[in-house]
């Protein structure tokens, strides 16, 4: 999918008449009200990020991003072809999940985009961790992920009361593991043994 993005980005006219989700979005809407929304990003490279993810997934991470100031250019794969992000040298690239490294490698090496490593956006302090790295490869200072973090565990302490102080081992699957652990310890859980099919 990364080999069919178009390498530099459209022409005013074909802005006009193409990205249909975006003209969705801004439906009604008055082209200062647009214009004031744009301003709150902060001046930083273009941003794609890549992962099969539900759309509520994607929501929810692009929001976050936004808070952040940090403007999401495209997610690949896109839900429509014409809706693919353009992919230029030195853009900046990120992965949701871990069994991508296919992925990130074609992006760098043939497209030349910039791979941000980071923990990866699994549980809260993953997410955490993400959003940090993400700011910081652009810039921007951090703002109220430690309240946030701190409001969803709090939230989920009657599950954690549940698991707290038991024993898990994860049998190899699907790269994840390593990812769930982290989280599970996090939780109070103690975990005996992590089983990967390979290092990615």
């Amino acid at each position: 999918m990364a080999n069919r993005c178009p390498s530099e980005a459209p022409k005013e006219e074909e802005k006009e008449q193409g990205n249909t989700f975006s003209k969705l979005l801004n439906f009604g809407r008055k082209k200062e009200e647009v214009e004031a929304e744009e301003a709150q990003y902060g001046d930083h490279p273009p941003l794609v990020l890549f992962s099969s993810v539900l759309d509520p997934v994607v929501t929810q991470l692009t929001l976050e991003l936004k808070k952040q100031g940090i403007k999401v250019s495209g997610w690949l794969p896109a839900k429509q072809f014409t809706e693919l992000p353009v992919l230029e040298k030195g853009y900046y690239v990120s992965g949701i999940h871990p069994f991508l490294s296919r992925t990130a490698t074609n992006l760098m090496r043939r497209r030349k985009c910039k791979l941000v490593g980071s923990p990866f956006p699994i549980n809260p302090d993953g997410t955490r961790a993400w959003l940090e790295k993400l700011c910081s490869v652009f810039g921007i200072e951090p703002n109220g992920l430690d309240e946030q973090e701190n409001q969803i565990w709090e939230s989920v302490e009657d599950y954690l009361q549940l698991v707290r102080g038991k024993s898990v081992f994860f049998m190899g699957d699907n790269l994840l593991e390593i990812s769930l652990a982290r989280f599970l310890v996090r939780c109070g859980m103690t975990v005996q043994e992590i089983g990967i099919p390979y290092m990615d």
